[in-house]
């Protein structure tokens, strides 16, 4: 008994799931839709109906090829739902991300992009559409660098950042020899060009 139960502990069964590559390609239309509406639902400023915004949003990108996607597409969701806290306390971050986002939590002094409506719903989603499809896709979407959530945030950033006056903020990451990256990332190709264009005032803070 004893050489027979550990005969049967020596026996592991392995059990792999295979998910057949058509899985993973496969529309993802109604799940997308779910948790966009749920989040949007939980924002307590919506200014519309949910699907009336989930509408706008997939008019978009559905149907459309996901690479090389312009950003002027989105510019529309932000005239309908244009941001609404005071344009002063405007929040901007560069490798700061978690930090803001709890600084900013009760949106009572500091807004980031991604405490506003459109900002809260879309951070942390993947999506992109198929050329001539109605659906909208989020696992193995295209490799490129400008795809429609790229494009998204581009658009995003840069309609934050024309909305800001007065004396705007940013939170950078003191703890690293380069706080934002003089060459790229949104913050300085986006938010900063642009504020600097509608003349703001700059508050930098630091953390390390």
């Amino acid at each position: 008994p004893e050489l027979s139960s550990l005969s049967a502990g020596l026996l592991l069964l392995a059990v792999v799931v295979v998910v057949p590559p058509a899985t993973l390609l496969s529309p993802r239309t109604s799940q997308f839709r779910a948790t966009f509406r749920q989040k949007c639902q939980a924002f307590p400023e919506t200014s519309q109906s949910c699907s009336v915004l989930l509408s706008m949003f997939e008019e978009a990108y559905v149907g459309k090829d996901p690479c090389n996607f312009p950003d002027e597409a989105y510019h529309p969701l932000f005239v309908e739902n244009p941001f609404i806290h005071s344009c002063d306390k405007t929040m901007f971050w560069s490798d700061t991300k978690d930090l803001v986002h709890q600084f900013c939590k009760g949106r009572n002094h500091f807004v980031s992009l991604e405490n506003s409506l459109l900002g809260n719903i879309m951070d942390g989603l993947t999506w992109c559409g198929k050329k001539s499809s109605k659906d909208t896709f989020f696992y193995l979407c295209e490799k490129c660098d400008i795809n429609t959530v790229s494009s998204f945030w581009v658009r995003a950033s840069a309609e934050f950042a024309d909305y800001a006056c007065g004396n705007a903020s940013v939170l950078l990451n003191g703890a690293i020899s380069k706080p934002f990256d003089p060459t790229s990332g949104a913050f300085y190709l986006q938010e900063r060009l642009q504020c600097c264009a509608t003349c703001c005032t700059w508050n930098c803070g630091s953390c390390s």
